[in-house]
This record gives C-alpha cells, sequence and structure tokens, in this order.
C-alpha cells in the first residue's frame, strides 16, 4: 500500500511538470515581452534626438500661438527610442527596479512591457491601456488590464502606480492641442495654436 501511494505520488509530481512545460511552451510570447532594438546606440540617439526636436518646433508653434494648424507624429520606434534614452524617464524607471521598458501602439490602444521585481523575483509586467477621446476634448483613459507574468496583478498594485488623473479615468488635453489619436505604430497630435488665449 505505502509502494503504491509513492508510486501515485511520483506520477501526479511528473505529470504536473509535463502540464505546466506545455503551458509555457504552447503559451503565446506577449507581444511586449521584448524591448525594441536599434542596429547601434548611434542611431537609437538620432531617432530620440529628431523626436525631440520635432517635439520642440511643436511646443514653440504653439507658444506663438499664430499658426492655424500644427501637428506632430511619432511614431512606435521614435517613441521606444526617446524613452531608452531619456535620463529622467530612465531614472524614474530604475527607481521601481525596472527595465527594458516597450510601448506598442495599436488603434486607440497602448501597451506597456516591462520587467519589475514582486516580492523579490523580476517578473515580465504588461499593462493594456485603452485611450479615446471624447466630445469634450478630454482622453478618456482605461487600464485594462495589468499582468505580472501571465496572471492578473492585484488592484492595490495597480491602483499605488496610477496617477490621480488616471485613476480618475480622463486627462485634459494640453491649451490648443485639438485631438490626439493613437493608430496602428503611431500617435498624431493635431493643434490650432490661434486658440490658445493670450495670457
Amino acid at each position: 500500500m505505502k509502494k503504491r501511494k509513492i508510486i501515485i505520488v511520483i506520477t501526479s509530481v511528473v505529470v504536473l511538470t509535463i502540464l505546466i512545460l506545455a503551458i509555457l511552451l504552447f503559451m503565446p510570447s506577449s507581444e511586449v515581452g521584448t524591448p525594441i532594438t536599434f542596429s547601434s546606440d548611434d542611431e537609437r540617439t538620432q531617432i530620440a534626438t529628431t523626436l525631440n526636436q520635432h517635439a520642440i518646433l511643436f511646443a514653440r508653434v504653439l507658444q506663438n500661438r499664430t499658426a492655424s494648424h500644427a501637428s506632430l507624429d511619432i511614431d512606435e520606434r521614435e517613441l521606444n527610442a526617446y524613452i531608452q534614452t531619456s535620463p529622467d524617464i530612465q531614472k524614474k524607471i530604475q527607481d521601481i527596479g525596472g527595465k527594458d521598458v516597450v510601448v506598442k501602439l495599436h488603434k486607440d490602444r497602448i501597451l506597456v512591457g516591462m520587467k519589475a521585481p514582486y516580492k523579490g523575483t523580476m517578473f515580465p509586467i504588461s499593462a493594456v491601456i485603452n485611450v479615446r477621446q471624447d466630445l469634450n476634448k478630454k482622453l478618456i483613459v482605461d487600464v485594462a488590464d495589468v499582468r505580472i507574468g501571465s496572471f492578473p496583478a492585484p488592484k492595490s498594485l495597480i491602483n499605488a502606480a496610477l496617477s490621480k488623473s488616471i485613476k480618475n479615468g480622463s486627462v485634459d488635453l494640453p491649451p490648443g492641442v485639438t485631438s490626439i489619436e493613437f493608430n496602428e505604430g503611431q500617435i498624431i497630435m493635431q493643434a490650432n495654436p490661434a486658440s490658445i488665449p493670450a495670457r
């Protein structure tokens, strides 16, 4: 009888191990599982610098308040290059022990992935954020799904990570900006600088 129990336990452990391996093998790889890479550090820096210059020009047009139209297009590679090279963003990521951040853009949806510590172990963490603009020119932001590995993250952890404005579910557009669209692989920001009231 004792020998039979041992055989049952060993068989159960073997079957469980096979099941776990099968789940890991056939589980679809996350779209945000690996960061976007560049051919060299110089390429990444150049792409980030170009985006920064475009953003500065866009901000200047808004400040001048004379043009009736201005736009800023940001593609996925530019955004990831900027994230990977920005000292301020990298410091915030390092402050929480994170690394390998990647952002993917889809129609009205942002996917974010990174590795971060949870209870002393590094885990892949991913988030799906739905974004749309309402008629009052506010961005409606809904953090639809946050996962640690393949498991849903605790609500308390999500709430601690969110800023107050995102918790409220909406974010005001900057003055003069008329729309922000999230499309496949890009963000398109449209503005009417002349509509900004003089101070």
